[in-house]
């Protein structure tokens, strides 16, 4: 069996009415030197089912674990433990991604010698409607800046980054936008970033998510995570640190 290039963190709960098709899309990724690691995280549904069945189906890509519930963050650390591979890339299991989306951005990658590669998102609504959100904000030369500087720059879904970049950072237990308060400081830390602007990743609009839903105070933890992002910045340099603080802000 081939290295494995990108490990592919499924964080899983109660989502057996999505999980299927996102399944279906990594598992038909072209790249195949990937692995998938789902993490089901206590789900009470059929969601373990869904991930039994595409382990039987695809044993040699699907790395399936169970574990109790402890949220988000602490999903993506099991997976950032657990993975096998050079790369990591996190995938929310009700989105989903074109079947190109790990070859081209690791071609981009391996062709600059890059740390980590960033493409568009396409943002999918109930209705049917689309929007694409670009990764980068144009008006910047410097790719670091113009990744950092675009509203959707902490998530860690429309990434695929090097994983020792991740030493000894982890992502906040018990806390919302987890993302702010970890990608902003490992991008920060590659040396070179690749530009993919095509939609790859396909970040599905659930109404009544924490994002999309009423108002809750649970979205007041983005302060929280903001603080622990300009804490964290403090090993990168002063113009990096600076980017940082003023996309944030």
């Amino acid at each position: 069996m081939e290295a494995i290039k990108v490990s592919v963190v499924v964080p899983v709960y109660n989502v057996d009415e999505f999980l299927d098709n996102t399944l279906s899309d990594i598992t038909g990724q072209t790249l195949r030197e990937i692995e998938i690691i789902c993490v089901d995280d206590g789900s009470t549904d059929n969601s373990k089912i869904v991930i039994e069945k595409y382990k039987n189906e695809h044993p040699q890509l699907i790395a399936a674990y169970d574990k109790p519930n402890g949220g988000l963050s602490d999903v993506k650390n099991f997976g950032l433990d657990h993975a096998k591979g050079e790369f990591i890339s996190f995938i929310d299991s009700d989105d989903f991604v074109d079947p190109e989306m790990f070859y081209d951005m690791m071609n981009g990658i391996m062709n600059s010698s890059a740390d980590a590669a960033v493409c568009d998102i396409k943002l999918v609504y109930d209705d049917k409607t689309e929007r694409v959100w670009p990764c980068t904000n144009s008006a910047k030369t410097d790719a670091f800046e113009a990744v950092i500087d675009m509203p959707m720059m902490a998530s860690s879904c429309n990434k695929i980054i090097r994983k020792s970049l991740f030493d000894g950072i982890y992502f906040p237990k018990g806390i919302n936008n987890e993302d702010i308060a970890v990608t902003p400081i490992v991008l920060g830390r590659t040396s070179k970033i690749v530009i993919i602007n095509k939609p790859y990743y396909n970040y599905y609009q659930r109404s009544g998510s924490i994002q999309n839903g009423e108002f809750n105070e649970r979205r007041f933890a983005i302060l929280q995570t903001a603080r622990l992002c300009i804490d964290n910045a403090a090993v990168l340099g002063k113009e990096k640190q600076n980017i940082i603080k003023n996309s944030l802000y």
